[in-house]
């Protein structure tokens, strides 16, 4: 009988150098976008998930339209995996254009057409090499080039390369990979309120009672652990949780023995994050008087530096 290998991640990690090896072999070089194409800002990271990208495209398409005061789109993949960013992204950004294509070329063509100022593309696939003004780069904190590559870490196989990049983000308390040397801005999450989810994406945000109310959260995320502490900063005490792997679906039957343990933990909200409410769509049910509400965190941004990286990236554009 064979005998399994008494190191199974040196087996993964060599299958890790090799997808990579084949990723960087095949993809060409990421092309720079003409003068003629629209302003185009590509959006990139080097984790699979978790390093902030989802807000940055949101801030981003939000400032660009104050910025050029006209219309912005924002270009993602059509796969059924990110349906909630699309669906995040129509409902956060109601007055941009929201284009999802696998093709990046084509969510420039479509957001030409329509009239847009700019274009916000969101991790525009690797293996197409969309041409872009300017390439931004999310690192959350540990990302940087030499981290292990998926599936013995967490690295994109074949990700965007540092001379490929003009501009980091380094999103909570991240730093620059040693040896970089590219201009950076510095980002944090902050907890704007929570929102009953009847009402997202409108509603005024509201902060906790200063009791520290007790909550449950629920969450598909790629980091869940960030988001129980943003919900803790928020002025909440959570008292249980469950995550799920990022973009899971979450089923009636889960929603209902999270409301059945929300309500065992004597929890008074049980807390969503914003992807995963526009993942759910409709808002659950709330239940009796004695249910706990659910209810919906609202984050924003804060960039330290953005007016540096507009700027660049509009002159890159020749705006």
């Amino acid at each position: 009988m064979e005998r399994p290998h008494d190191r199974p991640w040196l087996l993964l990690g060599a299958l890790a150098r090799a997808a990579d090896f084949v990723a960087r072999r095949r993809r060409p070089v990421l092309p720079r976008a003409p003068a003629s194409q629209l302003p185009t800002l590509a959006v990139h990271g080097l984790a699979l998930g978790g390093a902030g990208k989802t807000p940055a495209c949101l801030w981003l398409a939000e400032r660009l339209a104050r910025r050029t005061g006209g219309r912005v789109a924002v270009g993602t993949r059509p796969r059924g995996i990110v349906a909630d960013e699309i669906e995040l992204y129509r409902r956060r950004l109601p007055a941009a254009v929201v284009l999802p294509e696998e093709r990046a070329e084509r969510a420039v063509e479509r957001a030409t057409a329509a009239g847009c100022a700019a274009i916000v593309l969101d991790d525009p696939s690797l293996a197409h090499a969309a041409p872009a003004h300017f390439r931004l780069v999310c690192l959350g904190p540990g990302d940087d080039w030499q981290i292990p590559v998926f599936p013995a870490g967490e690295r994109r196989p074949g990700c965007v390369r540092p001379g490929e990049a003009d501009h980091l983000l380094l999103v909570e308390r991240s730093d620059a990979p040693a040896g970089v040397r590219l201009p950076a801005a510095r980002a944090r999450v902050e907890v704007a309120g929570f929102v009953p989810a009847s009402a997202w994406p409108g509603g005024e945000p509201r902060r906790p009672p200063s009791s520290r109310p007790p909550v449950f959260v629920l969450c598909a995320v790629a980091r869940p652990e960030r988001v129980v502490r943003a919900v803790e900063a928020g002025g909440c005490r959570v008292v249980g949780a469950t995550t799920r792997r990022d973009h899971a679906a979450l089923s009636a039957p889960l929603l209902m023995r999270v409301a059945r343990e929300a309500r065992a933990a004597g929890a008074r909200w049980i807390v969503l994050t914003e992807k995963d409410a526009a993942r759910l769509g409709a808002a659950p049910g709330t239940g009796g008087r004695d249910e706990p509400a659910w209810m919906v965190v609202r984050v924003a941004l804060r960039v330290d530096g953005g007016d540096e990286l507009l700027e660049r990236f509009l002159r890159s554009a020749g705006s």
